[in-house]
């Protein structure tokens, strides 16, 4: 029988195999292996990017959207009897005030221990939008995806490196690289912007300035997306959006789907196609238009265990 001591576990037969479902995020929460099972099948999906926010003043403009989480199954060896650990990522916060990136959603994952058996990068959290009727942010990058091809942009975590963050400028603070396992920080001046997804998700930037538009954060993953580039001082243009974590597994039969840059016109679906996905996990969150300064949140997360 499978333990149903966690809250967050929904338990079920589908197709004639057991599952046990993780939608609710979480960190580290126990499982034990039946003791039937030597192999088990997962399907894990990382958080999707928060948006950023818009300006108050003007009519024209909008946020970045937050980019979706990745998706991977892979099959595991497991030992019968044994606990791993089951990780649902958290979406990362949208701009919490005028002009501000979003966080990078948090990673979802199987760890033995400290040992990394799978791993669902998160999506990249969206940039804010420039002041008055300036450009629009950046949208987020999708988990194993760069925010975009400028150099601005945070870049996709990698299997063996972090994201490079957005290229600084004129007005333009870079963004952080990403790491292992975490999220790079949107470009900033100043201050502590909105909350990265947990674990992992980069936080995004913020700005001292009255102007301008800060950078979204990376998504966390193997290694995690750099955040995007700010802007600041005199500008009026959109800040960049930051890249999405790596997703990765020490299994066999596996199979991975990027997920996509944030979208312009709503939120930003994963690109599944397991039968396993419930529907809305992962998803990136939508962009809001002047005059709404705050953002929205991603969605969080999503761990099934199939044995």
């Amino acid at each position: 029988m499978i333990p149903t001591a966690f809250s967050a576990a929904i338990v079920g037969d589908v197709r004639g195999a057991r599952i046990a479902q993780f939608t609710t995020a979480q960190v580290d929460t126990n499982w034990v292996v039946p003791a039937d099972v030597t192999t088990i099948k997962v399907f894990g999906i990382g958080a999707g990017g928060g948006s950023g926010s818009a300006s108050a003043v003007g009519s024209s403009g909008s946020s970045g959207g937050g980019g979706a989480g990745g998706a991977i199954f892979s099959e595991l060896a497991v030992t019968a009897g044994e606990t791993i650990k089951v990780t649902v990522g958290s979406g990362g916060q949208g701009g919490r005030s005028e002009s501000e990136g979003a966080g990078g959603g948090g990673y979802s994952s199987i760890f033995r221990g400290t040992t990394m058996l799978l791993i669902a990068g998160g999506g990249g959290g969206g940039g804010g939008c420039g002041d008055a009727n300036g450009s629009n942010g950046g949208d987020g990058g999708g988990g194993g995806n760069p925010a975009d091809a400028t150099d601005n942009s945070g870049k996709a975590g990698t299997t063996s490196a972090g994201g490079a963050g957005g290229v600084s400028g004129t007005n333009q603070p870079a963004g952080a690289a990403g790491s292992s396992l975490q999220g790079g920080k949107g470009g900033t001046t100043t201050g502590t912007g909105a909350s990265g997804g947990t674990p992992g998700g980069g936080q995004g930037g913020t700005l001292s300035g009255t102007t301008g538009g800060s950078a979204g954060g990376g998504g966390g993953g193997k290694y995690g997306g750099g955040g995007g580039a700010g802007r600041s001082g005199a500008s009026t243009s959109g800040a960049f959006g930051g890249g999405g974590g790596f997703s990765d597994s020490t299994g066999s039969n596996t199979v991975k789907w990027d997920g996509l840059i944030g979208s312009a016109s709503g939120s930003q679906t994963p690109t599944t196609t397991s039968p396993y996905w419930n529907g809305t996990a992962g998803t990136g969150a939508a962009e809001v238009s002047n005059p709404t300064t705050t953002g929205n949140t991603g969605t969080a997360g999503q761990i099934t265990i199939i044995y």
